[in-house]
């Protein structure tokens, strides 16, 4: 296009007429690479913002878990675990128990 351009003397109408046409396409294309570059532009933001918010999330959760007392929720479970221990302890000597006394009373 640039190069029939460029050739044309523009010494005709017909000349005038087809460098006109020439500059006509060339409109044409520049518009449909300037609404394809507009496009694109918005879905790479589109996905910017989706990445920016994915991450934002994911520090908003290991916050969540750096709050967190370690060395407390440790004790806490230890506790319950020996008091969880000690109440099967328990059931399983009052068991043994009352089997010796059955044996004791047949």
């Amino acid at each position: 296009m640039v190069t029939s351009l460029q050739s044309n003397s523009l010494s005709s109408s017909e000349d005038v007429t087809s460098a006109l046409g020439n500059v006509d396409e060339a409109l044409k294309k520049s518009r449909t690479f300037s609404e394809d570059f507009s496009q694109m532009n918005n879905e790479m933001k589109q996905v910017a913002r989706g990445t920016l918010n994915e991450q934002i999330n994911l520090l908003k959760d290991n916050t969540s878990l750096k709050d967190m007392n370690f060395g407390s929720d440790f004790s806490d479970f230890s506790k319950t675990n020996i008091t969880t221990q000690l109440g099967n302890l328990a059931a399983s000597q009052a068991h043994i128990i009352q089997e010796q006394t059955s044996k004791l009373l047949v």
